[in-house]
């Protein structure tokens, strides 16, 4: 009894138990590394090879749609690299063909006008730029933006006024970039015209803070001020704008005199909540 009790562990242990072993490694190494399930029917009762042949067909099943997601994946890809393309295209031959026309008008007031809506058209293809460049098309990165939009900015003018950037690193939605980026681009769009006459040197100070859920920001010049602005007109085309910007992020704006001199421009907003993106293996 005890001689046929051994066999038959024995028996269990090779026909049933090993093969059952095998099968679990078997399994636990293609969900580790992905590869072709493997797995030795060598022995194995025909349940189990049986298992194994269904699981094996399943494996490649999953193997096959992988390999078809990654086709419309680089497919998708190859679209949105061309509509990208074609977008950055139309936004340059948009600004050229603003600059050109700029170029043919005698008349300041028509000329000035051509050349703000060239501003804006740059700043929205920069913007374009952090979007899909970066290959980041949910946030953008408010310090990286803000630096090259004020250089960009200033450098239309000849720089006839440095800038200081000092604005949070952090990452908002594209919601909220475009706003922000056209109020910047309307306000030292005044600054230029109005703050600096007689071609003077100045400062413009752009400062981004958050704080409380709510973020704060500031740009201010060193010009003459608003009561001795000649030709400013703080109720026109460029203010409207700018507060209607304000609004898309659910913003007050105010416009006032600096302390020290200048002109003060400050907005609270809400930098809205980035899309979450999973950790990367570099985090």
């Amino acid at each position: 009894t005890l001689l046929a009790g051994m066999g038959v562990l024995i028996g269990a242990q090779f026909l049933v138990l090993a093969p059952i072993g095998r099968f679990r490694r078997a399994v636990r190494g293609y969900r580790e590394n992905g590869s072709t399930f493997a797995f030795d029917e060598t022995g194995a009762p025909p349940e189990i090879a049986e298992l194994a042949a269904e699981f094996r067909t399943m494996a490649q099943d999953v193997e096959n749609r992988q390999e078809n997601m990654k086709g419309l994946l680089r497919q998708r890809d190859l679209l949105v690299r061309e509509t990208n393309h074609r977008v950055k295209n139309n936004l340059q031959i948009v600004a050229s063909l603003l600059s050109l026309q700029s170029r043919r008008i005698s008349e300041p007031g028509a000329k000035a006008q051509f050349d703000l809506a060239r501003q804006r058209v740059a700043t929205l293809a920069l913007l374009h730029r952090h979007l899909y460049e970066q290959r980041d098309t949910e946030t953008v990165n408010l310090r990286s933006f803000f630096t090259q939009l004020m250089s960009q900015l200033l450098s239309a003018y000849g720089q006839r006024a440095r800038s200081v950037v000092s604005v949070v690193d952090m990452r908002v939605p594209p919601s909220v970039a475009i706003p922000l980026g056209l109020i910047v681009t309307e306000a030292v769009t005044n600054a230029m015209k109005y703050a600096f006459p007689d071609n003077r040197q100045g400062q413009l100070e752009l400062v981004v803070t958050i704080a409380n859920g709510r973020g704060h920001m500031t740009l201010r010049d060193d010009g003459v001020g608003i009561g001795e602005e000649v030709g400013g007109d703080r109720t026109g085309m460029g203010d409207i704008l700018m507060r209607g910007f304000a609004d898309q992020v659910s913003g007050t704006l105010s416009v006032d005199e600096a302390p020290g001199g200048g002109t003060r421009i400050q907005l609270d907003f809400d930098p809205g909540e980035p899309p979450e993106r999973p950790e990367s293996a570099d985090d």
